[in-house]
């Protein structure tokens, strides 16, 4: 049976911070659905969490001065442990690269500490450099895997090693998003040592660890992958079309009705995606074949924004649930005082769910 929702806040106040403020990001037990920590920040900001390990939750920050920051917490405790000043994205579809974050033990970023843009790796537990990349035209990180970075945009691509910055391959190839969205994320897909790049009118697959071209295929609309599948959508408003195609070879799998969440995010884990459906609520679709593994119409679901194991996670504003990606039902929900603030994104570890929160000011 699912769980009463659980209100966010406890019963003798209504707020976490014990200035009177909203947390920036809360901790939430990923199988009960407790809280287990709070974060409290006086900057009124929107935040998004860009991964999260065992033992660290990154956590973006963008101020109302335009200021853009990373910080880290203990996973644990929420306790900060180091910061780190980022350079704003400049070009559409350069928003935060996907792919595992802090994989090899080092964070790459693009920063701006008061001598001009660079690309540094730095430690992913205490923030130290261990690498830095600095030229004439620094490029942004698009995509991470487990041992490279890709970084580049409209001039060119190039692989860096993660561990030391060295450079292990360039392409000509650009990335060019011609979606007209602009979002948080990047617009570069990763599965495994394959990036799914954006090129024009195309999706062109690259080996990560090489450089080279692997298949190219009819461009979707910012594309995100799991463990072999590519998805993506065609067209626009209600006619909009989910699209799944093969990681190794860029053929199309199936195509169905529905559209990711608010900001081109999908919820993709377990063997399905999961998407607004074009009638009413959410389906979640067979990644191999495009089948309706369950469909629930209930307006309190909010967006799917994100999955990972059996488990998919809906968000909008003040309501926070946990499914079920066997047959979508509610595992818990958490309702939370909105007011002036917002749930805004998601990060998952193995026992926690880590949700940031936006306190701009109403309209903002």
């Amino acid at each position: 049976m699912p769980q009463a929702p659980t209100r966010w806040v406890g019963p003798a106040s209504t707020t976490f911070c014990a200035d009177g403020t909203t947390p920036a990001l809360a901790a939430f037990d990923l199988a009960l659905g407790g809280v287990q920590w709070s974060y409290c920040s006086t900057d009124q900001a929107w935040r998004s969490v860009l991964g999260a390990t065992d033992q660290v939750v990154y956590l973006n920050s963008i101020t109302l001065d335009q200021t853009f920051e990373l910080t880290a917490l203990d996973a644990k405790s929420g306790a900060e442990l180091w910061r780190r000043p980022l350079t704003p994205p400049t070009e559409l579809g350069m928003g935060h690269a996907q792919g595992p974050f802090a994989a090899a033990g080092v964070v790459v970023l693009k920063v701006n500490d008061g001598s001009g843009d660079a690309i540094v790796g730095v430690d992913a537990g205490t923030g130290a450099e261990r690498w830095r990349s600095t030229g004439d035209a620094v490029p942004t990180p698009i995509a991470n895997t487990e041992e490279v970075v890709v970084v580049g945009g409209f001039d060119g691509l190039r692989g860096l090693d993660r561990a030391t910055g060295v450079e292990r391959w360039t392409s000509p190839m650009r990335l060019q998003d011609d979606s007209g969205v602009g979002v948080s994320r990047g617009s570069a897909a990763v599965t495994g040592n394959t990036v799914i790049v954006p090129a024009g009118g195309n999706l062109v697959a690259i080996d990560a660890d090489t450089g080279q071209q692997l298949w190219q295929a009819h461009g979707l609309r910012h594309p995100s992958a799991w463990e072999g599948f590519v998805v993506g959508y065609l067209g626009q408003g209600p006619s909009q079309k989910v699209t799944a195609l093969d990681a190794e070879t860029g053929a199309t799998l199936w195509t169905a009705p529905g559209r990711p969440s608010y900001g081109d995010l999908w919820a993709i884990g377990g063997g399905t995606v999961s998407v607004l459906d074009p009638a009413s609520g959410i389906v979640a679709y067979e990644l191999a074949t495009g089948e309706v593994r369950w469909r629930r119409d209930d307006p309190r679901l909010g967006e799917p924004r994100s999955a990972e194991g059996d488990a998919v996670f809906v968000l909008w504003d003040s309501y926070l649930a946990v499914l079920s990606s066997t047959d979508g039902s509610i595992r818990w929900e958490v309702e939370s005082p909105l007011g002036s603030t917002q749930m805004n994104s998601l990060g998952i570890n193995s026992g926690s769910l880590f949700v940031s929160v936006d306190t701009l000011p109403p309209g903002d």
